[in-house]
């Protein structure tokens, strides 16, 4: 590989290990700020979140380019083929950190998402408790009916 591509390669490779650290930071505060019920806050870390996943995928979009323009068609090929020894430990390094902060993010990004649908349940039954409604019978559409007992309708006299 001449010099020029792997000092690209790497910077490409290295900003995506630096923005994904920070998605990660980011669904860190976004986990706590469910967990508090902020809503401002959260909205504002899923702003920010949008920011870097699009310089991510500026990044990825180059870091393709130059793998294929080097006649490759994965990082692990280009790093596994590499003749000289000190390029391929350093890409096959930057490769296994970026392998290992994505499964973070993903880990990170289920665990966020098991909270919300938690929450979202909490809330359900706690309007449900409050408002008094039953699930009742099937809709054509195989949504459950809902009767709410303080309806003036359904109030014994």
């Amino acid at each position: 590989m001449d010099r020029d591509a792997y000092i690209i390669l790497t910077k490409i490779l290295e900003g995506q290990y630096q923005l994904y650290k920070s998605e990660l930071e980011i669904i860190n505060k976004k986990i706590g700020f469910v967990e508090k019920d902020m809503i401002n806050e959260l909205a504002a870390e899923i702003e920010k979140e949008k920011e870097i996943v699009q310089k991510i995928d500026t990044l990825e979009q180059n870091r393709i380019k130059v793998v294929e323009k080097l006649g490759y068609k994965t990082l692990k090929e280009l790093a596994e083929n590499e003749k000289i020894p000190q390029i391929k430990e350093s890409l096959l390094k930057l490769r296994e950190a970026l392998i290992n902060v994505l499964e973070e993010v993903k880990d990170k990004n289920e665990l966020l998402q098991d909270l919300v649908l938690t929450t979202n349940g909490i809330i359900e039954k706690t309007l449900g408790m409050i408002t008094g409604s039953k699930e009742v019978g099937y809709k054509k559409d195989k949504q459950k009916n809902k009767i709410n007992d303080n309806n003036l309708l359904n109030t014994r006299i």
